[in-house]
């Protein structure tokens, strides 16, 4: 750019020289004095704008290069967030199906070993989504997401932890089989009725934090609209999610 209008200003340049030279060359003693201390002023003004406007230039340019990595650092984070929890969330639901396959129906107890198989992989979930949740709650410091997808993060994860707990509090011993009368956590877990804290405080949070970042993701994209509608992928993409993976 600045290549380009210097291009274009040099013909312009060379003229005015050109003037000042014949100017100086016919002026008297007084007269040169005169010019060379205008020329003086005018190459400080020159050598003046010249920096002004490469500071400016190089502030404008750092503030957009911040700009575009903000903005890709924000893209991640969101893509991170939405694909990694939707991970967790699916392999905490398998959980909940081979832990709820497993319980013996006439005696309300469990195998011992395959309780502990199962929680120790609800603890691995846990620390999952421990992790997304201190990385949601940076984004939301740093203007990237809306802070309740942070809340609901630590919901899912105080959840699971509750059953984490009650399991290390259990600690059963291998070839024996648990009464559930002594697993509240894991009873609410495997609750079909959508009453269940499961439900209310695992299920419900988590599509709250999915719509939340597909609703900002759709914000930050470039929008058609018309005297008639007004396009949004949101509501879209959260449909789709929840009819792939409702349950």
């Amino acid at each position: 750019m600045w290549i380009q209008l210097l291009l274009r200003l040099a013909p312009l340049g060379v003229v005015c020289a050109a003037v000042l030279v014949v100017l100086y060359g016919r002026a008297d003693a007084t007269a040169k004095a005169a010019l060379e201390i205008e020329a003086g002023k005018t190459m400080l003004y020159v050598i003046a704008a010249v920096l002004i406007s490469a500071v400016v230039q190089a502030v404008v340019r750092n503030f957009e290069e911040r700009r575009k990595e903000w903005i890709a650092k924000r893209d991640l984070l969101r893509t991170d967030l939405t694909d990694g929890v939707l991970k967790l969330y699916s392999r905490a639901k398998g959980t909940r199906r081979r832990l709820r396959a497993n319980v013996q129906v006439e005696s309300e107890r469990i195998d011992a070993k395959m309780y502990g198989e199962l929680l120790q992989d609800l603890s691995d979930t846990q620390l999952g989504l421990e992790r997304y949740k201190r990385e949601a709650e940076k984004g939301v410091r740093r203007n990237m997401l809306p802070q309740s997808v942070g809340e609901d993060l630590d919901a899912m994860e105080k959840y699971l932890g509750g059953l984490v707990t009650e399991f290390e509090s259990a600690r059963p011993s291998e070839g024996t089989n648990i009464s559930l009368t002594a697993l509240s956590e894991v009873v609410d877990f495997i609750e079909r009725s959508h009453r269940s804290g499961f439900h209310s405080r695992f299920v419900k949070p988590y599509y709250r934090a999915a719509k939340a970042i597909d609703e900002v993701m759709a914000e930050d994209l470039p929008q058609k609209r018309t005297p008639d509608a007004r396009v949004s992928r949101a509501p879209e993409h959260h449909a789709e999610r929840m009819g792939r993976f409702h349950g």
